[in-house]
């Protein structure tokens, strides 16, 4: 009896798709205080005036953040070179 060999599992969407693109984590509070370095009241302050990305809700008492526009944000902050 000859055993097969598995194959690898083909993606349901091809990474080469010209349309595919990576998807945003969305990160929770304690996560995005530890990338920005911010406190928990600093960080609604800065959201509250306009300075920081607004949450995302994702239940009745839940929020997070998109991950790409904390690290713009981030970036943003950052003295530039020169």
């Amino acid at each position: 009896m000859i055993d097969r060999i598995p194959q690898p599992r083909k993606p349901a969407i091809s990474s080469s798709h010209p349309t595919t693109q990576p998807i945003d984590r969305i990160l929770r509070n304690p996560e995005v205080r530890h990338i920005t370095g911010l406190g928990r009241t600093s960080l609604y302050d800065l959201i509250r005036i306009g300075e920081f990305p607004n949450p995302v809700k994702l239940g009745p008492r839940t929020v997070g953040w998109l991950e790409s526009q904390i690290r713009a944000w981030v970036d943003s902050r950052q003295p530039t070179k020169g």
